[in-house]
């Protein structure tokens, strides 16, 4: 598609230059337009919840004006959203808020994640605070509850390459416990954990599906007997 206009990009400016398709191309629109419809004719009978990516997050891009990173960073999500609505209208669109934590080329300033959001209002998807047991973007001023759209609490506990025994069980359940009792948090709607590195903390895991369920009805102490009973037996519980 030589009539296309495509940018230029790399990961944090470390790796060799990659090419997308500049979102405001009618290219972009069409290309997840297709692959929705072709996803629902190959799985019919899906749940009709798509991962649908998320913002711009870990990337440097080349030759654009700062228009072009403003219609970048919101109309990339918006055209996505609309084309796998067009494809399937009954989906429901999760994205990951990765890019709102972790923005070390600045490029979500205040006004493009105000704009983002009013782009993507009432449009059925939900968005991860990814980062919350580090940095709560929820709390953030930039954030602000995430503007009043639907969004999830989100653990990541491990990068790639953390494989060392570790996970606060204490900080994690005072934040659950605090988003779980706090009004303005009422457009959370879910608890989800998204590691990149899994299986080398039994115990933490184990703890992070409790609280999904109802963090407000944990307790350290009695949790511990339990999991040791449930891993061990009943000879490894404490009286």
């Amino acid at each position: 598609y030589p009539d296309s206009r495509y940018i230029k990009s790399s990961w944090l400016g470390l790796t060799s230059d990659v090419y997308h398709i500049f979102p405001a191309d009618p290219l972009y629109k069409r290309f997840y337009k297709t692959l929705t419809e072709i996803w629902c004719e190959m799985f019919p009978e899906s749940s009709h919840v798509y991962y649908a990516g998320g913002p711009y997050s870990e990337t440097r891009f080349y030759d654009l004006t700062e228009d072009d990173v403003d219609v970048l960073m919101v109309e990339s999500n918006r055209v996505l959203v609309d084309a796998i609505k067009e494809a399937d209208p009954q989906a429901t669109m999760q994205l990951s808020g990765w890019a709102f934590a972790f923005d070390p080329g600045g490029l979500w300033t205040p006004e493009r994640t105000k704009a983002l959001f009013r782009s993507l209002a009432g449009k059925n998807y939900i968005i991860w605070d990814i980062d919350c047991d580090n940095r709560p973007f929820y709390l953030t001023e930039k954030g602000n509850y995430w503007q009043g759209n639907p969004w999830m609490f989100g653990i990541i506990h491990s990068y790639g390459g953390d494989d060392e025994l570790h996970g606060d069980l204490a900080d994690t359940l005072n934040r659950a416990q605090a988003v779980a009792n706090d009004p303005k948090a009422r457009n959370c709607v879910g608890f989800i954990q998204s590691s990149e590195l899994i299986g080398y903390c039994i115990l933490y895991y184990d703890f992070l599906n409790r609280l999904a369920w109802d963090p407000r009805k944990v307790a350290i102490e009695s949790y511990l007997k339990d999991f040791a009973i449930r891993r061990y037996g009943t000879e490894a519980g404490p009286s």
